[in-house]
């Protein structure tokens, strides 16, 4: 009968271990997201005259580096989501 008491209680133990580092990754992960949110670095104040062919996405990988659909997020806020030839793009 102690063998089945001390069997429960390392069974429990195992389950709290689990669920403790099941808990840690998924704060870890969720932590990592955040902190890498809106991480971009672009030309501040350049500005880009748009050709035919481009669009926002392929601006911003010419000349952004980081999070590239943050980068593009505050293009698209800043100019509107519709780039034409001829039109110049400021990087905030």
């Amino acid at each position: 009968m102690g063998n089945s008491k001390s069997r429960s209680r390392r069974l429990r133990a195992g389950k709290l271990l689990l669920a403790a580092a099941a808990l840690a990754v998924v704060t870890a992960f969720f932590s990592w997201g955040i902190s890498q949110a809106d991480e971009y670095s672009c030309p501040s104040g350049t500005t880009y005259t748009v050709v035919s062919g481009d669009t926002l996405w392929s601006v911003v990988q010419a000349h952004c580096t980081g999070d590239i659909p943050a980068a593009v997020h505050s293009l698209v806020k800043a100019h509107g989501a519709t780039i034409r030839p001829g039109m110049v793009i400021t990087f905030p």
